[in-house]
């Protein structure tokens, strides 16, 4: 954890978005986490917080300004209709946003339409809500952003709604090593036409 914080301060990234991690913080100190504690944001500008989300199974979300950021995790480990029912909360959630709205996460799902070489199941049932919900994938490139012994794939993945996602730039997963068998991603928001946001989406 602190190799991860270092390297935003470093960065000077103003969002850290964690997925699969094990650390505990204090929300008064930006660290906003899941009722599981494996999906967590971090931020570095608490005072531009205008709303926080409850603490979901699975996700958590905080509003600043007209932006709405969503951190997830779901475990490989669950059944078909947990993740369905996981998927079901996060659209629910998601339609009553009125901002715009940034997801991200380890969601383990694979589709080809980010660059999985096959589907699965869970890929189908993610690529439903995010047709369903209109959002964009952010994800460029076909860098995997896993690796184990078993290979490497790509499952963690930023969306973002049409008009948010044409505010996104420089979305890159990172060669930096992340103590991790999840690679750092990094991508900047311009939030105004003086101001660009970075953030940065982390696994553990």
């Amino acid at each position: 954890v602190l190799g991860v914080f270092g390297l935003v301060w470093l960065d000077r990234a103003d969002v850290l978005l964690v997925s699969e991690q094990n650390r505990s913080g204090k929300e008064e100190d930006g660290w906003f986490a899941d009722s599981t504690g494996r999906a967590a944001i971090f931020t570095t500008q608490t005072a531009l917080v205008q709303a926080i989300g409850p603490r979901e199974r699975g996700f958590r979300w905080v509003e600043s300004s007209d932006l709405r950021i969503y951190s997830c995790y779901w475990s490989p480990n669950s059944t078909p209709q947990e993740y369905s029912n996981f998927l079901a909360r996060l659209q629910t959630s998601i339609r009553t946003c009125k901002t715009q709205v940034l997801v991200t996460g380890d969601f383990n799902a694979h589709h080809t339409d980010w660059g999985s070489k096959k589907c699965n199941k869970r890929g189908e049932a993610l690529s439903d809500l995010i047709n369903g919900l209109g959002l964009i994938i952010c994800n460029t490139g076909d860098t995997p952003t896993f690796h184990n012994s078993n290979g490497s794939s790509i499952i963690d993945l930023t969306l973002a709604t049409p008009q948010l996602a044409a505010r996104i730039s420089k979305w890159e997963v990172m060669n930096t090593i992340s103590l991790s068998d999840h690679n750092y991603i990094r991508f900047n928001i311009k939030t105004s036409p003086e101001v660009t946001q970075k953030t940065k989406h982390t696994q553990h």
